[in-house]
Formats: structure tokens, C-alpha cells, sequence
């Protein structure tokens, strides 16, 4: 049976409806209440003939009297009127001081309001060419710190998005992130993934829109959001700017080029460099120099009187920067044939400090190079011990050096083990798998472990929370140096880890190797808000097919003793790699900043900073 509704609960529910309308449908109500109140006062005094003062015996006098009374609060004066008189405007009097009050209460919440609304970072941004950062986690400031090294001395704003709350935003920028007078840094707290708060940031004004790395869904949930929100925005030319680690979803490249959307594809880019660090130690350091702008970075330009000439002869002439590559319209070509020429329109990709660092120099008959002996072929590179899984340990097998002869595997479940197997069956180069069934966590076992070692890797658990697997992971590589220091062992360590608060909890030294996923991340997102271009080039890079960067020994490329940079880069010129850089064994010190004619001092052991296929 239907219950019936009566008036009571009709007016509750009225009542109810403008409460929730805040403060504004207070005021409303209050205003309502207050004009029935005063009319009401005014029907009463003419029923009832009260005498005004100087005659104004009308209805309007009397509506009038108790209207200002209930409003003002104040009171008559003894000679106003007659007694009856002076007693309703005293009742309005005194109706009025409770109207003031609740309407100071109302003006005061709802001032508060709107003050924790701002706080929060409500406001609407009206700047323009401006870059939006969406997501923000304590302690995770490399892309920031990149953002303002790249701004340089142009003036620059960065808009940080998060659902932090603003204040706590702020504080930790402030106290963790050098910003200079030229930079401003923008918070404020939204739900990233909503289309109608994004609109609050202004992104059809902005410059660029990076995706702060993050896990895979949030990072496509964001795109998707910023998509929506630039659909409709005339002539949109906004960049949308994120990283992938993992190719869970395939979003279709008309989408993608549709949306200016550009996704940068990192999968197994972490395990590719500890692959290759765990016996190359100073390979991560090596990238994050690479890639970091406070530096030498990649630059495309035009380099004048360089139109017609060959690569081979552009690595000849081309002064105080690197080349390393052509730009043929939309197309990269790394590390290209020798013989490729440089046409009309197409640029010179390089590596260098700044954009205008390159110069040509005049053509010169160059020495003919003494034929150098073939290189034997590195040494066994000793026993690899990988303690931990994930999903990319594969990748990890496939992309140990050939020199790996032996790998000994500890805390992989048996479930997993024929990944391995079949990573280790795709290799060119036979190796041998081992399993270690023991438990790691017990100290013993663990000594035992690392006295077979030459190198050990350390790979995070990515089903474990990233606190949770980086704890785990403090406590093991503290108990491994203990061991190597307290019996004079000789292994490095490389170890993931997934954030960069947790690795700076512990003291560095030459022989642990630390890679960071979010970091090489942001620096990647970085460098392409300068110049979206390079992400065909950082595609290729940061996966296993085309040109990679490699450390290789000056005894391997058979580049031993003193020789200029021009002589090392055609050196390596028949061996299919172009020169960026060199890295000293003693230091792990990486150089990038050379002439043509600079003399370089290198030991066997001493190793060169290369792009190529391996």
C-alpha cells in the first residue's frame, strides 16, 4: 500500500532540498523566511490600527518598519509610534540580530569553502603554452627537476594534476625540486581521469601533456581522459606524451595519430639494461647521463653546408657534437649506412649540449687508418646469479651478453622455470641454467650463494606492492655487501628497484647498480616534451631490435692507447657503431663533451659509450 505523503513531510523534504544547495540556497531560504516574517508583522500592526509616528499610517509604512527592523536589528525610539507599535518593530528587532547571525555564519562557511576549494587547487589555470603533468607521488621528482633543467632560462609553467591534496603537493615540490625564478610550478587536485575536472587545466592552451609514469591502467585511463577532453578543441595541436611498460593494451595508431597522442614503448627496457649492466657495470649510470638534460642530449638540426655529404663523411667533419643519425622527413634512420647521404630538407640527428653546438669544418685529407688486428673475443664473463622473478626474466636470459656461459637462478617458482628454459633455448649462444632451491632468506644459504658469484642481479617482485617488494629488496642487497665485504669477494651488484625514495635509503658505492623504472621513464617523457620527434629514435633504442646502446671495452673495439676522436670514430666506422662517449673503468666517469681533434688515453679495460647493433 502506497503510504501517504502529508504536508509535514512535503515541507521536510522542500526544507531539505535547499539545505543541500549550500550556502547560496541558505540565503535563499533565509530571505523567503524573512519576507513572509515582516509581511506577516506588517498584516498584524494593520489589523490590529498601531499609530506610526508623523502620520504615515499606511500598510506600505508599516511593511516597511518591520522589513528594515527584521534586517538591521534595530530598535524604535520610545516617541515612534504607540506602544503597540513600538512592540512588533521591537519582536523584528530582535528577529533581525538572529538573521544577522545565521547570515555571518553563512557568508563565513561559505567563504571557508570557497578558501579550502582554492587550497585544494579548485581554480580554473588560464596560462598558455603551459605543460601539464598529470599524477604526482611523493618522493618521485626526477621528471619535474628535467622539465625546469629544460626550461633553461626561458620562462616556463609546469601544472602538476594529481588527486594529492594540494598543499602536500606543494610542500614536497618545494622542499625536493630546485626551481628556479624563470619556472613556475602549478598544483592542483583533481581526479585525472575525469574529462570535466581536466578541463580545468586548460589543456587545449597547453604546450604539451605528459603522463607521469605510473602502472599501465592509470596511464591509459589518462590518455583516454585527455582524448575526450581535446576531441572537440578546434585545431587541436596538444601533445599527449606517456610511457608503456607493458604492451597490455593496443591502442590502434590511427587513434593515436588522430589525439597527437604519443606513447613511447619501454617493455623490458629495464631488463635489457640490467641485462647488459650486470656485466657491464656503468651502463645505467651511462643512460641516465644520456638522457638526462643538465648534459649533452639528442638535438635534430640543420646544419648548414652539410647538404650532399655522406654519413661517413659528416662523422669526419662535424665538430663538438656527435652524429649519430638522419631525419628523412618523419623517418629516423640511427647509426645509418655510411653511404647514406644527406638531401635537401633532411636533417642531422646529434648528440651534444646544445642545439648550436655542431659545427662543419672544412673538408681535409684524412691519414689512412693502419689496419687494426681482429678482436679474439671477450673472456667468459664468470657466474651471473639472478635472485627473484618477474615477467620479464625472460627478456633478462635472451639479452645476457654472448660472453655469458652460465647463469645459477635463486627464488624462481618451479611454475616459471620454463620460461627460462625456453628464453635461454632462444639465444644464439648456448648457456646453462641452474636452479638454486634453497631458501635465500636465510643468511647461511645466502653466503653460500654469493661465494660462487661474479655478478649478482636482484630483481623486484612486481605482484608485490612497490614499498613492500623495495624492503624486501634494502635488507637483501645490505646482507650481499656484508657478505662480500666480510670475505673479500669480488661481484657487483645490479638491482631493481621501483622507487626512488626507497633506493636512496641506501649508501652507494661503484659495485651496486640501481635501475629505477620511473626514473629512466621521466627522463625519457622529459626529452620528449622538448622535442616529441625522438620517439621513433627512443622506440628504438629501448627495444631489442635496431640500434641499441652499448658499453664495449677499448680492448674489444681494438681502440688501445692515444688516439683522437676522429681517429676512434672511424675506428669503429667497419665495425657498424658510432662513438658518444667514453666511460673510465677506475671512476665509472661517462665524458660526452669532445672535439674532433681531442686526444683520448685508453686502457683495455676503459670503455666507449656506443650506438649499434649488437
Amino acid at each position: 500500500m502506497k503510504k501517504k505523503v502529508t504536508w509535514k513531510d512535503r515541507l521536510k523534504y522542500w526544507f531539505d532540498g535547499k539545505m543541500s544547495q549550500g550556502s547560496m540556497g541558505l540565503i535563499k531560504l533565509l530571505v523567503i523566511v524573512t519576507v513572509i516574517f515582516a509581511l506577516t508583522l506588517a498584516l498584524i500592526m494593520q489589523g490590529l490600527g498601531t499609530t506610526i509616528l508623523y502620520e504615515y499610517d499606511t500598510f506600505g509604512a508599516r511593511l516597511y518598519s518591520s522589513f528594515s527592523a527584521s534586517i538591521t536589528g534595530f530598535l524604535p525610539f520610545y516617541s515612534d509610534g504607540d506602544v503597540q507599535y513600538r512592540t512588533f518593530v521591537m519582536i523584528a528587532a530582535i528577529y533581525g540580530i538572529f538573521v544577522s547571525s545565521i547570515l555571518i555564519g553563512i557568508i563565513s562557511t561559505g567563504l571557508d569553502e570557497k578558501i579550502n576549494s582554492l587550497k585544494k587547487g579548485n581554480a580554473t589555470i588560464l596560462e598558455e603554452n603551459h605543460i601539464v603533468v598529470l599524477g604526482f607521488e611523493a618522493g618521485e621528482y626526477s621528471l619535474l627537476q628535467e622539465l625546469v633543467y629544460g626550461a633553461d632560462k626561458r620562462p616556463c609553467c609546469i601544472v602538476v594534476a594529481s588527486e594529492t591534496e594540494r598543499e602536500e603537493m606543494e610542500d614536497s615540490i618545494r622542499q625536493n625540486v630546485k626551481c628556479p625564478k624563470n619556472v613556475r610550478i602549478l598544483c592542483r587536485t583533481i581526479n585525472i581521469f575525469d574529462p570535466s575536472t581536466l578541463e580545468r587545466l586548460s589543456l587545449a592552451d597547453a604546450r604539451t601533456v605528459l603522463i607521469s609514469p605510473t602502472d599501465v591502467d592509470r596511464t591509459v585511463r589518462s590518455i583516454l581522459a585527455v582524448s575526450r577532453v581535446l576531441h572537440d578543441a578546434p585545431d587541436n595541436k596538444v601533445k599527449t606524451i606517456a610511457v608503456l611498460s607493458e604492451n597490455e593494451y593496443q591502442i590502434p595508431e590511427a587513434v593515436l595519430k588522430k589525439n597527437n597522442i604519443l606513447l613511447l614503448h619501454s617493455e623490458g627496457t629495464i631488463a635489457r639494461i640490467m641485462a647488459h649492466s650486470c656485466t657491464q657495470p656503468g651502463l645505467s649510470q651511462t643512460m641516465m647521463e644520456m638522457f638526462h638534460f643538465d648534459g649533452s642530449e639528442m638535438h635534430i638540426i640543420s646544419l648548414p653546408g652539410a647538404e650532399g655529404l655522406c654519413f661517413e663523411e659528416l662523422l669526419c667533419r662535424v665538430d663538438h657534437a656527435f652524429p649519430i643519425g638522419i631525419c628523412k622527413g618523419e623517418d629516423f634512420f640511427l647509426n645509418p649506412d655510411p653511404g647514406m647521404k644527406l638531401e635537401r630538407g633532411d636533417r642531422l640527428l646529434v648528440f651534444c649540449e646544445e642545439t648550436d653546438s655542431a659545427k662543419l669544418l672544412p673538408a681535409t685529407k684524412l691519414a689512412t687508418m693502419e689496419e687494426m688486428p681482429s678482436y679474439s673475443g671477450a673472456q667468459d664473463a664468470g657466474q651471473i646469479i639472478i635472485i627473484g622473478y618477474n615477467e620479464f626474466l625472460s627478456t633478462i636470459v635472451e639479452e645476457l651478453p654472448e660472453n655469458v656461459r652460465s647463469v645459477t637462478f635463486a627464488d624462481v617458482d618451479p611454475k616459471y622455470r620454463d620460461e627460462v628454459l625456453q628464453g635461454a633455448a632462444q639465444r644464439e649462444t648456448p648457456l646453462s641454467v641452474n636452479f638454486f632451491d634453497k631458501d635465500t632468506s636465510d643468511l647461511a644459504t645466502l653466503e653460500e650463494l654469493a661465494k660462487t658469484a661474479d655478478h649478482i642481479v636482484v630483481l623486484s617482485d612486481h605482484e608485490r606492492e612497490e614499498n613492500e617488494a623495495d624492503m624486501q629488496h634494502i635488507f637483501t642487497i645490505m646482507n650481499i655487501r656484508d657478505i662480500r665485504d666480510r670475505l673479500g669477494l669480488h661481484f657487483n651488484i645490479t638491482a631493481e628497484m621501483r622507487r626512488e625514495t626507497n633506493q636512496n635509503l641506501l649508501i652507494p658505492d661503484n659495485e651496486t647498480e640501481f635501475l629505477v623504472s620511473s626514473n629512466m621513464s621521466s627522463l625519457f617523457l622529459a626529452q620528449l616534451s622538448e622535442t616529441p620527434e625522438l620517439v621513433k629514435v627512443f622506440d628504438e633504442l629501448l627495444t631489442n631490435e635496431g640500434n641499441e646502446v652499448y658499453l664495449k671495452t677499448a680492448e674489444e673495439l681494438n681502440c688501445v692507447g692515444t688516439r683522437t676522436v676522429l681517429e676512434l670514430r672511424r675506428l669503429l666506422m667497419p665495425q657498424r657503431y658510432v662513438m658518444i662517449g667514453i666511460m673510465t673503468a677506475a671512476s665509472y666517469q661517462c665524458c660526452f663533451d669532445f672535439s674532433l681533434g681531442d686526444s683520448v688515453t685508453l686502457k683495455p679495460e676503459d670503455k666507449l659509450i656506443v650506438i649499434g647493433e649488437n
